[in-house]
């Protein structure tokens, strides 16, 4: 066989989840954390802490409560028969095995991260767009107006204001050629807005493209192909390093990474094993996965509008 093959396609291409969900480390399978009352560090009216002289300071506590987590193995593997192996070229062929393993991995990992975050049930606060108000109703929406009532609930109920939205690529084409972003910018911009505008004008540092597809069709049937997180803007915080310790905010939703779990050497690391001889199944399989759990960790730091389009 050549060293030739169609592949007209990059499934891990606009893929987000990660960049929204930092990862955590720990050190057990399941395990409960700390939830810090963020109630407990804003009460002070300016007077209370006032200290008579040979008076001893006013002690003040916060609260803390727990949840847990439980971090579930994905994994999948891809076996070439010996009689393949034989007639393809290694680097092809291993390259090959490693994108369909990994690639699917981390489509179930963007998969689950998009229905987590996109379900307002599961976050703090969220709108779905309807009628007139959907974004692609140039008319009558107000995309930065929907935006700054996001920002404006995560701001009151933490004090901290969202650096980072995802927002899907259809979305995205949307909005560049929107009125009221191209208003804010018609001395500057040609007929259509930059993403970077589209930021300026949401006030927040990153906007992170989601343009991922999953196939929807059954194993074996012809392919159908949709958007994963659909037609979504979602807000958040996310700290850098990823926070989740006392003295950092954390992310609003993570990933619980167990990676000393003494089956796979790193998350989405791959190893390799051939079976040969007489009894054997007479193949190289490749094969991948790891120990996981998404969480959405502090709700009131992640605000969804859904069906914008």
């Amino acid at each position: 066989m050549s060293g030739y093959a169609v592949a007209a396609f990059d499934a891990q291409q606009g893929m987000v989840a990660d960049r929204f969900m930092p990862a955590i480390g720990v050190t057990h399978q399941s395990d409960r954390y700390f939830v810090l009352d963020p109630g407990s560090f804003f009460i002070d009216d300016g007077q209370s802490t006032k200290r008579a002289p040979q008076t001893v300071a006013k002690r003040v506590q916060y609260n803390v409560s727990s949840d847990g987590y439980y971090c579930d193995n994905y994994a999948l593997q891809h076996a070439w028969g010996m009689e393949e192996v034989a007639n393809m070229d290694p680097a092809v062929r291993g390259r090959q095995a490693v994108d369909l393993v990994v690639g699917r991995l981390k489509i179930g990992q963007e998969v689950r991260c998009a229905s987590l975050l996109t379900s307002i049930s599961n976050i703090g606060s969220g709108k779905a767009l309807t009628g007139t108000a959907k974004w692609s109703n140039y008319a009558g929406s107000d995309p930065i107006g929907d935006v700054n009532t996001g920002q404006a609930f995560i701001r009151a109920a933490t004090g901290l204001t969202p650096n980072t939205a995802i927002i899907d690529t259809d979305t995205m084409a949307i909005l560049r050629r929107h009125p009221a972003l191209l208003d804010l910018y018609k001395y500057t911009s040609g007929g259509q807005v930059s993403d970077q505008q589209i930021a300026d004008a949401f006030r927040i540092k990153t906007i992170l493209e989601a343009s991922g597809i999953k196939n929807v069709a059954n194993e074996g049937q012809a392919k159908s192909l949709v958007n994963i997180w659909g037609n979504v803007c979602v807000l958040g915080y996310v700290p850098p390093g990823g926070g989740g310790s006392f003295q950092a905010p954390t992310a609003g939703a993570v990933r619980f990474q167990w990676n000393n779990n003494g089956i796979y050497p790193g998350t989405f690391a791959v190893e390799r094993t051939m079976y040969e001889g007489a009894g054997s199944i007479h193949a190289e399989v490749i094969e991948t996965g790891y120990f996981q759990a998404e969480k959405v960790t502090a709700p009131d730091l992640i605000y969804a509008l859904t069906g914008v389009l």
